[in-house]
């Protein structure tokens, strides 16, 4: 379902590769606030969406201080709603890890911090937002993860069990707003290209890069469904995933490599 046009959005990680392609293909025809840790990327990002916007006043940037458990996002959230009338949709992209290393091999202070960049932030911008979206009695926060959260392996790094954390935090979250007619959307892209993938021994199958996920991302923002996965082939191994008992992890692991050989 294509996204309708003319919508307030509100960018968290648009300082990310990912979050910045997000930004560029909204930008023609909506408004948005923008904002991530990384100064110098936001200003760079907000100057090429108002290049590319019909919009006036198309965009916004604010820079994000401290951790993800520090930042106080509820300061951000009030600036944002005063400054961009009627944000309506909020898409929350984490941080990619600049050297990905294996689970077992990262350190408890690392993987802490991998929790709160992915999983404390998250529960902090909720927190923020809740307040505002049912004073509108509307709105919608999309969380992007991965589908690497979904799948296990020797290679699993922090990240991926961040973004499992993530996910399942989403979910509650779902449980929570759907009631208060508030939208919450869990959307897990498959393995998208990354300097940081240089450091890492493991096999990606079905690479894309960013600007398509960007475009599926943004074109699957109406959807009903609360979970999206995607590409096709991927999404279908999650839900093979699904119906392997844990006690048998080398049938997955042979699915993995055979998708590796076949992308």
């Amino acid at each position: 379902m294509q996204e309708k046009q003319g919508r307030s959005i509100w960018i968290v990680g648009a300082d990310t590769d990912l979050g910045a392609q997000v930004a560029k293909v909204l930008a023609p025809s909506h408004t948005l606030a923008l904002s991530g840790y990384d100064a110098d990327a936001i200003r760079a990002v907000s100057h090429a969406c108002q290049r590319l916007s019909n919009v006036p006043e198309s965009s916004k940037d604010y820079v994000l201080t401290g951790t993800g458990e520090v930042v106080d996002f509820e300061a951000i959230a009030q600036a944002v709603m005063a400054d961009v009338s009627k944000i309506d949709t909020v898409i929350f992209l984490p941080p990619s890890l600049d050297k990905p290393a294996p689970l077992l091999e990262t350190s408890s202070q690392q993987l802490q911090g991998c929790l709160q960049s992915y999983v404390s932030a998250a529960h902090n911008l909720a927190l923020a937002l809740e307040k505002p979206f049912l004073t509108q009695a509307f709105g919608q926060l999309t969380v992007v993860s991965g589908i690497a959260g979904w799948i296990a392996g020797p290679q699993t790094t922090a990240e991926a069990f961040a973004h499992n954390a993530l996910q399942h935090f989403t979910a509650c979250l779902y449980t929570a707003w759907q009631p208060l007619g508030l939208r919450v959307q869990l959307v897990n892209p498959g393995y998208i290209h990354h300097k940081s993938m240089a450091a890492n021994t493991m096999d990606y199958p079905f690479l894309m890069d960013a600007e398509t996920a960007a475009q599926q991302i943004v074109n699957n923002l109406s959807s009903t469904n609360f979970v999206v996965n995607f590409p096709k082939v991927l999404a279908f191994a999650v839900k093979l995933r699904n119906l392997i008992p844990l006690t048998f992890p080398r049938h997955l692991q042979k699915l993995m490599k055979r998708l590796c050989r076949k992308s």
